[in-house]
């Protein structure tokens, strides 16, 4: 799991559920599908950067696959 704030809300992904908890009190949740969006939101509201590298993605593959 990883969580941070962001301007006027609040970020969480965790396993393959990604939320955004704004401060209006509505809530979005989507499920993450595939390893091009989970580096993009990793890399967009998280600001984790994921190193390019076959072998990992198909770990990153494994993980959305089994959660």
């Amino acid at each position: 799991m990883v969580a941070t704030l962001g301007e006027n809300c609040r970020y969480a992904l965790r396993d393959r559920q990604f939320t955004i908890d704004d401060l209006a009190g509505s809530k979005q949740t989507t499920l993450v599908n595939s390893v091009t969006e989970l580096r993009e939101i990793l890399a967009n509201r998280f600001n984790i950067r994921v190193p390019d590298h076959a072998d990992l993605d198909h770990v990153l593959q494994h993980l959305i696959q089994a959660s």
